[in-house]
Parts: structure tokens; sequence; C-alpha cells
């Protein structure tokens, strides 16, 4: 009888310990890295340009914020359709902070409606993020070609 109360305190003292040390490293655990794109619904709905007041290609300087606890990285930015990456904050971006994503892209002058997008790989748990870029390009009734957010 005595052993078998000796060995329920053991135990009993095990089941505490192990109880917490896990308490202990949860309250330890830090949150994760957030990528949150600087957008309303991660997309940027293109206003109203005039292509013969500027180039053919659209430069576009996109802001994402750590919206974490921890350090946030991304690894790798992709973009389709002719989009093209320039640049991005590669330095690891502490929590509160702003990091940019440079892209670029030609609106070729006719009517067509336009549609890319832009996905930042990161340490964020939650996966990759995806930015839509939307806009059309239409004819006016001068005949001159404007890009618009209108459909």
């Amino acid at each position: 009888m005595k052993t078998l109360f000796r060995f329920s305190g053991i135990l009993f003292l095990g089941i505490m310990l192990v109880g917490l040390t896990n308490n202990n490293s949860l309250a330890n655990k830090k949150g994760d890295p957030i990528l949150k794109f600087k957008t309303e619904n991660n997309r940027i709905q293109l206003d109203t340009m005039y292509l013969n007041d500027m180039d053919d290609e659209v430069n576009l300087e996109i802001e994402f914020e750590n919206k974490g606890d921890e350090p946030l990285v991304v690894n790798k930015v992709s973009g389709c359709c002719g989009t093209q990456v320039k640049d991005w904050t590669k330095s690891p971006i502490s929590p509160g902070n702003k990091g940019k994503i440079n892209i670029e892209f030609r609106v070729p002058p006719r009517p067509h409606k336009i549609s890319r997008t832009v996905k930042a790989i990161s340490n964020d748990p939650r996966g990759a993020k995806t930015l839509r870029i939307e806009g059309i390009v239409t004819k006016q009734e001068d005949n001159s070609i404007n890009l618009d957010n209108q459909n």
C-alpha cells in the first residue's frame, strides 16, 4: 500500500512538472510575422491615366507591413503576365515596420482590361500573399485613350 501511495505521489508530481514546463514554454513563445499589403482586400484599382501624357510603362510601388510579432523576411516576389518585379525590401522587417515592392508593366494603347498579380513569398506561416492590380483601358469620345477603373 505504501508503494502504491508513493508511486501515485511521484506520478502526480511528474504530471504537474510536465504541465508547468509546457505552460512556461507557451508563455515564452512569440507570435509569427504577418505580411499585410497596404491596400484594401489585397487589390489595387488603377485610377484614370491618360496614355498620351505618360509612357506606356506603369511603375508601381507597393507597400506592405509586418503586422506580426516577429521579423518578416520576404524571400521571393514574382509577377504574372509581363509584370516585372524590379526590387523589394529584402532585409528583415521588424514588427510594425513597412517594406516596398517595385514593379513595372507595359500598357498597350488599345482598349483592354488590365489584370495583373504580384505574389510575395515570406516567412509568414499563413503562406504566400497575392496582390491583384486591375484597370480598364477605354476609348473616350474624343478618341483619346485612358486607363480607367470603371467597367
